[in-house]
């Protein structure tokens, strides 16, 4: 989701950026959504263990 709303945010200021700016922002955005999915693992795992319990 907070990568989702960061794409939001580079949609909405776009046309003041330049282009060298693009690759820089597309890894962050990949870390960040590679976060996001890791914390979400994480929690699903933690879940799945009390399921088994």
């Amino acid at each position: 989701m907070a990568a989702f709303y960061a794409t939001i945010n580079q949609a909405r200021y776009e046309p003041f950026e330049l282009t060298a700016n693009k690759t820089s922002r597309a890894w962050f955005i990949g870390r960040l959504s590679e976060r996001t999915s890791q914390s979400w693992h994480k929690k699903s795992a933690i879940v799945m263990a009390r399921i088994k319990e």
